[in-house]
């Protein structure tokens, strides 16, 4: 009898075994340009996440930065309303809970309407802060003055280059991964192996490519690709300015490599706590620029500091329910 009700209480308290979901981490971090600081000069990238349930699936990693012209003089703002604008969207897009087959068969509509999506959604934020906040007499002096009457014309005929920034994202759920690029920066896979992939291939006039342009929809890079269980990659977007850091492309993929490597030795905590100073040593070194990054891991057998950390969670779960069970037993075996 003891051992039927241990049972039935174990149940409630749900400590019957089902199976273990992979855990997921994302590390974010952005820091201001070497250069910029001695200028005095805002961050002009933005970087945003969101992971509803800790751990778990589905995710959003999105970053942007500021479109490096005089005519954006505003792409700070912009950048900021680049990464919440693709939060909101693909949450919408999560929500609506597409199964893989179906987005098979809908691929055209994936790939055509959500950067249309992306592009109306952040303009009529812009317009919003347009509306709050419009162009002084001054701002369009300044444009005048370093770039010409041109651009000047330019700006009063687009506002939205003002507004100007670039866009990365990444959607991982259970069932797929989505990749989604408008301009420069890095989208990069590493699987358990260190070897590396990326979803797109560089394309030199992607340097010129912005939120702020006529019909920028047509702009974007999107893929879709089932998520694969056992050769689920590491991700890695960054701006463009880590990479342009680097003197070579072997040394920026072995850059990007270590980070898997440091993962797996250091755990993803200590990669986080150390990650905003390693960027602001490889701006120092660098170019000078802004630097966002951000780290899309799920957690595997090779990361022995995050999976000892997860056994210690999960032992003290497990504990605590059981001695809720004890309590439980106790007060019952007491009014028998």
């Amino acid at each position: 009898m003891v051992k039927k009700l241990i049972e039935k209480l174990s149940r409630a308290e749900g400590m019957a075994e089902k199976p273990e979901a992979p855990k997921w981490r994302i590390i974010q971090e952005t820091v201001q340009g070497a250069n910029r600081k001695l200028d005095n000069i805002p961050n002009q990238d933005a970087i945003s996440v969101w992971q509803p349930s800790p751990l778990e699936l589905p995710l959003i990693l999105a970053l942007s930065d500021g479109y490096r012209s005089p005519k954006s003089f505003r792409r700070q703002m912009g950048s900021q309303l680049a990464v919440k604008t693709a939060l909101l969207i693909l949450q919408e897009f999560v929500n609506y809970q597409p199964n893989l087959d179906h987005l098979r068969a809908f691929n055209t509509l994936v790939i055509d309407k959500l950067p249309q999506q992306l592009v109306t959604t952040w303009k009529k934020a812009v317009q919003h802060h347009l509306q709050e906040h419009p162009f002084s007499v001054e701002d369009l002096q300044n444009v005048a003055a370093k770039e010409g009457f041109y651009a000047r014309q330019a700006l009063e005929h687009n506002p939205f280059l003002a507004y100007g920034a670039t866009l990365n994202a990444v959607l991982v759920t259970q069932e797929f991964i989505l990749y989604l690029q408008l301009g420069n920066g890095d989208i990069i896979c590493i699987d358990n192996y260190g070897a590396v992939t990326q979803p797109f291939l560089k394309d030199e006039r992607d340097e010129l490519k912005s939120l702020s342009f006529s019909n920028a929809w047509t702009d974007f890079h999107v893929r879709l690709i089932p998520l694969a269980p056992d050769k689920t990659p590491m991700i890695l977007v960054a701006t463009n300015s880590y990479a342009a850091s680097y003197q070579t492309e072997a040394e920026f993929l072995q850059a990007v490599k270590n980070y898997l490597f440091q993962i797996r030795s250091q755990g993803c905590d200590t990669v986080q706590k150390n990650l905003n100073i390693q960027l602001e040593q490889i701006s120092q070194q660098g170019r000078g620029d802004d630097i966002s990054l951000g780290i899309i891991k799920k957690i595997d057998d090779r990361d022995i500091v995050d999976n000892l950390k997860l056994l210690k969670q999960t032992l003290a779960q497990e504990q605590n329910k059981t001695q809720k069970i004890k309590h439980k037993i106790d007060f019952m075996s007491r009014n028998i």
